[in-house]
């Protein structure tokens, strides 16, 4: 694992595929249980994959948005974690994260959180009304406004009102 990290510092986490062949298990669902048997280690999952060593700066990330799920962190907090572009964007394309705009980074999970809030909000709702619900900035709540307008959770009806679309009021 400490030859995977150093050939790969962007990505250190070790895929469960290559941790299978690497350790010699015949199936990659040992991975894990694996994992946990070595936590005493120093070794664990994170999204799917093993890493070696105490928690980083991502898993924080990571741990600090599960507290607060719309708190993304502004750029001179990514900065003071030492969170590049370059590792943010791995996470992205491992799904650990979503990028919802320059610098703007929430766990997947914030989407179905988001819808479950909005479900509570009056028929039809403002922005001011979204970011009071989640207790997040503007910052956060358009773009999270735009990627659920895209994805057909929202429409927007005017300017300054959007509604959730038909069928998905629960």
């Amino acid at each position: 694992m400490r030859e995977y990290a150093a050939r790969h510092p962007e990505d250190p986490a070790m895929p469960k595929p290559v941790a299978a062949q690497v350790l010699g298990l015949p199936d990659r669902r040992l991975v894990e249980p694996l994992a946990r048997a070595s936590r005493g280690l120093g070794v664990r999952m994170l999204g799917g994959r093993l890493v070696l060593g105490p928690r980083d700066a991502l898993e924080k990330l990571i741990d600090d948005l599960a507290m607060e799920p719309f708190a993304a962190p502004e750029q001179p907090r990514l900065n003071e974690l030492g969170l590049t572009a370059k590792r943010l964007n791995a996470a992205v394309a491992r799904g650990m994260l979503i990028r919802l705009a320059d610098g703007v980074y929430l766990r997947p999970d914030a989407i179905d959180l988001a819808k479950a809030v909005l479900t509570e909000l009056p028929e039809t709702f403002t922005v001011a009304q979204v970011r009071t619900a989640l207790r997040t900035s503007r910052r956060v709540a358009v773009p999270l406004l735009e990627l659920l307008d895209a994805r057909g959770v929202t429409e927007r009806l005017d300017a300054s009102q959007r509604r959730l679309r038909k069928g998905r009021r629960s």
